[in-house]
């Protein structure tokens, strides 16, 4: 089993390929871009748990392309560039970077910074812990009739019948990850493998995009990396 999955955007295809194989040759699954947009349809197929940035994308900035990480996901995010003046490096991690390393770079210490944050994030607590006390105000509700999922505070968010199917599934293991294929079986995305990866992780993202838009809050949808999907935070089914 790979020791975690890293996606790379870098526009020199030299570079990119001498990261590419150095990490694959030290066990983790890496996937390259050439572009924040190659970077981006990227990630709407799959989960990554380290994202390497080079700052001179031919088509948008890499601060930008942090800064969107850093904001939408949990991935780790290392910085990878030429650039190497100090107010470049603040940005950096003004934007959201783990680290921020200027070329050229040892492959030996990125593969090193890539291990520790895979290490690192496969760690932290996903779920709350069993047994704590927990405030029923303070809960989340999906209303499986009306397909309405209620947040502690805030707007609601109106759902269609396949992400309040793919929420009940989530919310009825009570913070416990389900797998994919557990979900893609569930949902009948499972007709075609490829295509149900696709799709699922494609409405996923949606599902947060519209959480985040009609409640006003992140959504605790969390993927759970080489497993599948949690929802992080106490809730209960109507």
């Amino acid at each position: 089993m790979p020791r975690g999955s890293i996606i790379i955007a870098e526009d020199d295809v030299e570079q990119l390929e001498t990261l590419m194989e150095y990490l694959s040759l030290n066990d983790f699954e890496v996937h390259g871009a050439g572009s924040a947009l190659e970077f981006f349809e990227a990630l709407i197929g799959s989960d990554y748990d380290v994202a390497v940035v080079d700052i001179g994308l031919p088509d948008k900035s890499g601060f930008e392309v942090v800064e969107t990480l850093r904001q939408r996901t949990d991935m780790g995010i290392i910085v990878l560039t030429a650039r190497d003046s100090i107010n470049d490096k603040m940005r950096g991690y003004e934007c959201g970077a783990d680290h921020y390393f200027t070329k050229p770079l040892d492959c030996r210490e990125l593969a090193a910074a890539v291990g520790s944050l895979v290490e690192r994030l496969g760690s932290r607590p996903e779920v709350p812990i069993e047994g704590a006390p927990s405030n029923q105000s303070a809960q989340w509700r999906l209303d499986t009739l009306l397909w309405v999922l209620t947040p502690p505070a805030g707007n609601e968010a109106k759902l269609t019948e396949k992400e309040m199917n793919f929420l009940r599934i989530l919310i009825s293991e009570k913070g416990s990850p389900v797998t994919k294929e557990t979900l893609m079986a569930d949902l009948d995305y499972a007709g075609d493998e490829l295509y149900g990866a696709g799709a699922l992780a494609v409405m996923v993202t949606r599902l947060r995009k519209k959480i985040r838009e009609q409640t006003g809050l992140e959504p605790p949808i969390k993927t759970i990396r080489s497993q599948g999907y949690s929802f992080s935070a106490p809730a209960i089914l109507n």
